[in-house]
């Protein structure tokens, strides 16, 4: 099976986020990944080969505190992506990453 789309992607940050590696990446509001690295600024994601191909140029993520199994509640990374026909991203591709939807407002 060939998928298209970023296996791996870098989440740039403006500052530390509370986020740990293991934390789920949704899309679309379903699981499509793992945190798998946290540096000061950036965090990188690993993404699942069924959701590769929702990820575009123009895509955000967005750090939110949401239930992440039946008893817990934890923080995710909630990828956003653009509508419309915006290329796919690449492996290793930056995208930017809020704090919240509240940063993420502030700043469009």
């Amino acid at each position: 099976v060939m998928t298209s789309g970023p296996s791996e992607l870098r989440v740039i940050f403006n500052s530390k986020q509370h986020i740990e590696v293991g934390s789920p990446v949704m899309v679309l509001g379903n699981p499509c990944g793992k945190v798998t690295e946290i540096a000061e600024h950036h965090a990188v994601i690993r993404i699942q080969p069924i959701c590769r191909s929702l990820l575009r140029d123009g895509s955000v993520a967005l750090t939110a505190t949401r239930a992440i199994s039946n008893n817990q509640i934890g923080r995710a990374l909630e990828v956003i992506s653009p509508n419309g026909n915006a290329p796919l991203l690449a492996n290793d591709d930056e995208i930017k990453g809020y704090s919240s939807f509240s940063d993420y407002w502030r700043n469009v």
